[in-house]
C-alpha cells in the first residue's frame, strides 16, 4: 500500500498541471540533507500518522535510496488509556495532557509535571474533538460556544499561532464547521483547504468518511513567493520560521 502511494506520488512530479508538478519526496529528502522532519501530534489517539510516515519513508528508501528521518517532537492526549498506548509504543520526548494548555509557554504532561511546550515543528497533525459536531449529538455546539470541540480547536490554534509550524494537517467529522476553520486559519496567516475522503477509495476495504484540512504558513520567508511561483524550488522556509 505505501509502496504504491510513493510510486504514484513521485509520478506526479512529471505531470503537467498536477499539484505536485516539479516536486517529489526524493527531492525533499535531498533538500533536507539529513535533517529530520519534525512532527508533533495532538489528539491523534493511536499515532497512526506516525506509523504511516514511517512506512512512507521506508518505501521511499527502497525505491530511490533517499532517506527522510522523522523526529517525534511531542504528543498530546487527554485519555489515560490512549496516553498509556502512546507511551508504550512511541515513547515521545514529551506527552502533554491537555491540548487547551498548549498555547502557553508551559503545559502539564501526562505525568503531572509542567514542561515547556516546544515549537520548531515542521508538521502538526491534529484530530481535535468531534463530539459537538457529530450528527448523533442532539445538543450540538458551534465552534465558538466553548464546547469540547471548540475548546480543543482553539487550544490547537493557539499553539499554531505562537509557534507557526510550516504545515498543519487536521482531521474531523464531515459536519464540523470547515469553512469557519479555514477563515480562522486565514486570520493567522495560513492558507487552508479541506477535502472529504472515504477509506474505501484509499486502500482500506470499508467505508469511513472524514474530512482533512491542510494549512500552510504563508508568512514564513519565501513561502508566499513560492506559492505565487516567484521563488525557486527549495526556498520555502523550514520549521518554525515566521
Amino acid at each position: 500500500m505505501f509502496d504504491d502511494m510513493v510510486t504514484r506520488t513521485e509520478a506526479q512530479q512529471a505531470c503537467k498541471g498536477a499539484a505536485l508538478e516539479g516536486r517529489s519526496l526524493e527531492g525533499l529528502a535531498r533538500e533536507l540533507a539529513g535533517r529530520p522532519l519534525r512532527v508533533a501530534t495532538m489528539c491523534s489517539g493511536t499515532e497512526s500518522p506516525l506509523l504511516a510516515l514511517d512506512m512512507i519513508c521506508g518505501a521511499l528508501k527502497a525505491q530511490s535510496g533517499q532517506s527522510i528521518a522523522v523526529e517525534h517532537v511531542f504528543s498530546c492526549e487527554i485519555e489515560p488509556f490512549k496516553q498509556a498506548y502512546i507511551e508504550r509504543n512511541f515513547a515521545p520526548p514529551l506527552l502533554f495532557r491537555d491540548i487547551r494548555e498548549l498555547g502557553d509557554e508551559e503545559a502539564t504532561t501526562a505525568y503531572g509535571a509542567t514542561r515547556p511546550v516546544p515549537g520548531e515543528v515542521d508538521v502538526l497533525i491534529a484530530g481535535t474533538s468531534c463530539v459537538d459536531y457529530s450528527t448523533m449529538n442532539n445538543k450540538q455546539k458551534k465552534i465558538d460556544e466553548k464546547g469540547e470541540s471548540g475548546q480543543t480547536f482553539w487550544g490547537m490554534l493557539a499553539w499554531v499561532k505562537r509557534t507557526r509550524p510550516s504545515i498543519v494537517v487536521q482531521e474531523n467529522v464531515c459536519s464540523a464547521p470547515w469553512e469557519e476553520m479555514v477563515g480562522y486559519y486565514a486570520k493567522e496567516g495560513y492558507a487552508a483547504t479541506f477535502l472529504r475522503v472515504d477509506t474505501k477509495n484509499h486502500y482500506i476495504p470499508h467505508t469511513r468518511t472524514r474530512i482533512y484540512l491542510l494549512a500552510l504558513d504563508t508568512h514564513a520567508p519565501n513561502r508566499r513567493a513560492a506559492a505565487l511561483g516567484d521563488a525557486p524550488m527549495g526556498e520555502a522556509g523550514g520549521a518554525g520560521e515566521s
